[in-house]
């Protein structure tokens, strides 16, 4: 058997402790993306009544909200995975936004 393959009759050890954990991460991420999504609603509700269109900056953005849980990191993200809302200059910040997990 080569090195980093597993057999098997691998023995697969459950830790319910770490999957809770895994699983309350996964939740307040999705509540964070949540909030930031509706709280960017305004720019979507702008552009439709003015006839105006959405940047791509914004577009990016909520694409980008919206595909965190499929990211490669996912439920341990980063404080580069989560995006900034376009025009703000303040870096996203772990410290103060981030799950408390």
């Amino acid at each position: 058997m080569q090195a980093g393959e597993t057999g098997v009759n691998t023995i697969r050890i459950y830790n319910p402790t770490k999957n809770a954990i895994e699983k309350d991460k996964a939740k307040v991420w999705r509540q964070m993306r949540n909030e930031a999504l509706e709280k960017s609603d305004y720019v979507v509700s702008v552009a439709n009544e003015t006839g105006g269109s959405i940047s791509d900056e914004w577009k990016t953005y909520r694409q980008t909200l919206r595909d965190l849980p499929t990211h490669k990191n996912w439920p341990n993200l980063g404080d580069d995975d989560f995006p900034n809302e376009p025009g703000k200059d303040e870096k996203w910040d772990r410290e103060r936004f981030g799950p408390r997990v």
